[in-house]
């Protein structure tokens, strides 16, 4: 059969109608992250209309290695995403937050999309502007579900990334940062030595700094 490329708009199209139909779909969040990189690159690789066209998809979402990149580096091999591509994605990822706290699918996605903000090539306003956003989300969700290890994770690397250079507000910052961890340490013992690495290695581009969790 004939091979013809697909649009990456169209297979974007195609991973928003699954993810919406499942907000568990981890497969269509991880495919999302390859099409919204390769929409930035010199020769994005075509994707291939043969059958269902589902050999492609299937290489494509299987690579959990993706988020295993600590903030900083989830950027590494793309440009920038534009600012308003960064807030529809961050729209969608927060629908998934919102309905199922406890999955981790949209937690993972969300946690991709703020390594894209730390972009270098992200200018400060925006970056600033999109962590304030998202911590106040994060803190509204806190509010409704207040034992979810995912959000309490997923706000202690926003506070990482927020760190400012004023002494007052660095330390306020740092002990908000702490108290995650200890309570992450508290309701998960199993992953004790997980959480207090990562307060141990509580950093971000302009401002590093260490937390220790006793």
């Amino acid at each position: 059969a004939q091979r013809l490329q697909r649009s990456h708009e169209e297979e974007l199209e195609f991973t928003t109608s699954k993810i919406e139909q499942n907000f568990s779909n981890y497969s269509a969040w991880h495919y999302r992250t390859h099409l919204l990189s390769n929409t930035h690159a010199a020769a994005p690789c075509p994707v291939s209309e043969q059958g269902t066209g589902e050999e492609d998809r299937v290489t494509c979402m299987s690579r959990p290695q993706m988020y295993c990149y600590d903030l900083a580096e989830a950027h590494a091999a793309t440009q920038a995403l534009s600012t308003s591509v960064l807030d529809s994605e961050f729209d969608l990822v927060q629908q998934a937050l919102f309905t199922e706290p406890a999955d981790q699918s949209g937690w993972l996605y969300h946690r991709w999309l703020l390594g894209q903000v730390l972009h270098p090539e992200v200018d400060t306003m925006t970056r600033e502007t999109t962590l304030a956003r998202e911590a106040q989300m994060l803190g509204e969700l806190l509010d409704i579900e207040p034992n979810s290890k995912w959000c309490m994770l997923t706000m202690a690397r926003v506070l990482q990334a927020q760190i400012p250079d004023s002494h007052d507000e660095r330390v306020t910052k740092l002990e908000d940062v702490k108290r995650l961890y200890r309570k992450l340490v508290e309701s998960d013992p199993m992953r004790k030595q997980y959480f207090q690495d990562a307060a141990a290695n509580v950093t971000n581009i302009d401002y590093p700094s260490r937390v220790d969790i006793p």
